[in-house]
């Protein structure tokens, strides 16, 4: 029988990064029959490219039964964690990603780091679903890293930093000229031109079936593989990505 659920008894560590101290949740173990998650998106997903929201590769909608099964099991956790959220949390999207852009068809803000969304009252979740069990790529298939714009000093973006932000982003892009270096951030050199705007201030190596949380406008990369880059779940880099709100 198929099982969607999650572990309610998996290990939570917590992280701290940055100068601003950001909480982040690491959970390991955290879907009780992890495979069946996996077949789900060989066998039923439906991976299409979402441009608009310029995620470097294909999503497709997780099962209902995970959407829930994921707010039941986070909502305790977060509220514990993070004051005065709210009372009502619920899933704003919940999908199985795929990085499958290759390196000189990035679109610059795809190069480097970005934030989901600048509200304070929403969460971003990453679920490593790429090696173990059904998915064996001869190398690491990359975690999440997280990151402080130098000249700004910014490593999350509020509504009120929104504006700025975004002027100074653009200008320092168009100056580094990235279109001529293009690249995961995590793949190129310290010496490359976006390493002259951002600085790391943590990572979360990638584990089979380990879960990330953490605030939806601290600023964050994948740590992706060039070489592994592929539209077929059994191969690619396959997480499951879901982003929570509570009202």
């Amino acid at each position: 029988m198929v099982d969607f659920g999650l572990n309610g008894s998996a290990n939570i560590q917590l992280m701290r990064v940055g100068q601003l101290n950001t909480l982040v949740l690491v959970i390991d173990d955290f879907a009780v029959k992890p495979q069946d998650l996996q077949q789900y998106a060989i066998e039923q997903g439906q991976f299409v490219d979402h441009g608009s929201d310029y995620y470097p590769g294909k999503r497709c909608i997780a099962p209902q039964a995970y959407q829930h099964n994921l707010v039941e099991l986070i909502q305790p956790m977060l509220s514990a964690h993070y004051a005065d959220m709210g009372d009502k949390l619920s899933c704003l999207l919940s999908a199985f990603s795929l990085t499958t852009t290759p390196v000189d068809k990035l679109k610059p803000i795809q190069m480097l780091p970005h934030f989901d969304n600048a509200a304070n009252n929403q969460f971003a979740v990453v679920h490593y679903l790429a090696a173990g069990g059904l998915n064996t790529p001869t190398s690491e298939p990359g975690g999440t890293a997280f990151y402080r714009h130098l000249s700004t000093g910014l490593e999350r973006i509020r509504q009120n930093d929104l504006a700025n932000y975004a002027q100074v982003l653009k200008q320092q892009a168009m100056q580094a000229q990235l279109h001529q270096t293009p690249g995961y951030i995590s793949a190129m050199p310290k010496s490359a031109a976006h390493w002259q705007m951002f600085e790391q201030i943590g990572q979360i190596p990638h584990k089979y079936n380990r879960a990330v949380i953490y605030p939806a406008n601290l600023l964050h990369s994948g740590v992706i593989n060039p070489q592994l880059l592929s539209s077929n779940p059994t191969k690619g880099r396959l997480t499951l990505n879901s982003f929570l709100c509570f009202s």
